[in-house]
């Protein structure tokens, strides 16, 4: 059953497809990247919504799509960050998505709550987003022209993942624990997502590119 949150989710990541795919040939490189993360990001949802529709475990899906949202998200940052793009910088940024498959199918189950593959994501964009703020307010060099678009989009991440690692970290047990606090804290979740598409749209509508 689709219910409100639904309806809206899906808006909203249309929203950003649609605006990104007309504004596509003014935006910078790093920002066309989030063409494919709200692609990928909307399929997961809409296949996501057929198994729950179906009655059937969606949480499967996570697991093995949020190490690749990671790894869009991450050549983002390298955009943004890295002048060279040498192997050891790539080693080092795309190492975490085994990682968090490992977890996943290994440790975790993929059956259970996507808790530990969210932590390893949330945790590494938060620190991305903090190395980009400290070289924009910190540094004396101004790293892309485009600096007040991307602030305000690592803003809108990093409220997002710093939330989500709280309350993804603990929904695995949570959702044992005490059924009524991991549902209202997959609400906050929903918000918080809501949030970030919100300000990524806003980034984009009042940033003018020649």
């Amino acid at each position: 059953m689709i219910v409100w949150y639904d309806i809206v989710n899906f808006s909203l990541i249309l929203s950003c497809i649609i605006l990104i795919s007309v504004r596509y040939n003014s935006l910078p490189n790093e920002i066309r990247l989030f063409l494919f993360y709200y692609v990928l990001t909307f399929i997961l949802e809409l296949f996501s919504e057929f198994l729950i529709v179906d009655g059937k475990n969606n949480l499967f899906l996570y697991h093995f799509f949020i190490p690749i949202q990671y790894a869009i998200l991450s050549f983002y940052f390298l955009n943004l960050l890295v002048q060279t793009k040498n192997r050891k910088v790539m080693f080092a940024v795309l190492t975490p998505i085994l990682l968090m498959w490992a977890v996943s199918f290994y440790l975790n189950g993929v059956s259970q709550y996507f808790s530990f593959a969210s932590i390893i994501k949330n945790i590494l964009i938060s620190f991305y987003v903090l190395i980009y703020f400290r070289r924009v307010f910190v540094g004396n060099s101004i790293l892309d022209k485009d600096i007040s678009t991307n602030v305000w989009i690592c803003t809108g991440l990093f409220i997002n993942c710093l939330g989500n690692f709280f309350i993804e970290g603990s929904m695995n047990y949570l959702m044992d624990a005490d059924r009524n606090i991991s549902t209202k804290l997959y609400y906050l979740h929903i918000g918080l997502d809501f949030l970030f598409y919100i300000i990524f749209v806003l980034a984009i509508i009042f940033k003018k590119y020649e």
